[in-house]
């Protein structure tokens, strides 16, 4: 797990990649477009097989900074996106990394097996450039949170409510001890 100060030496939200396992070209092409009409300018890579993005995710482990959010498309040639998505899931380092599973048709039981293992979305193909920056803006919600240095800005803090009070919880007496 890195430390504090490997934390605070990552790249801004807006310089880290988004991964996308996608091995049609023709798809690749037209989910670009939809992310530069979205206006999400985060860098991009593309892989074309599961192997692919999980040796560069091997170097995450090693030190490299995250991707904000991966895109991982089920089906065609390489059957592997949920078993890169449970190898994400398998290690703290990339607990912040949203995961996006795509696919081209509704699978009930693909659907629930990726949300089991920890999608935060399967969405349906294709997307269009509004869904696309709705997808960035929660993956920097969930990085922003899962880095620690978002406790006191969270929106539902009641302590930074403007003109609002803290509120006092009084804990019955039997479960006060004395110090």
């Amino acid at each position: 797990m890195p430390t504090p100060l490997a934390r605070s030496l990552q790249p801004p939200l807006a310089q880290r990649a988004i991964f996308i396992l996608e091995p049609d070209l023709a798809e690749r092409a037209r989910l670009s477009r939809a992310l530069e009409e979205g206006e999400i300018r985060q860098p991009r890579r593309f892989f074309s097989r599961s192997a692919e993005i999980i040796e560069e995710l091997i170097g995450v482990l090693r030190g490299a900074s995250p991707p904000l959010l991966c895109f991982l498309r089920c089906g065609g040639p390489d059957p592997g996106c949920l078993d890169v998505l449970r190898w994400i899931r398998l290690h703290d380092v990339l607990r912040e990394v949203s995961v996006v599973v795509l696919a081209t048709e509704d699978d009930a039981g693909r659907r629930h097996e990726a949300l089991q293992l920890g999608a935060q979305c399967y969405a349906g193909e294709p997307l269009g450039p509004m869904e696309l920056r709705e997808i960035a803006h929660e993956a920097e919600t969930v990085c922003i949170a899962a880095s620690g240095h978002s406790a006191f800005d969270l929106p539902c803090n009641l302590l930074l409510a403007s003109n609002a009070t803290a509120p006092v919880i009084d804990f019955p007496a039997s479960t006060q001890t004395a110090v």
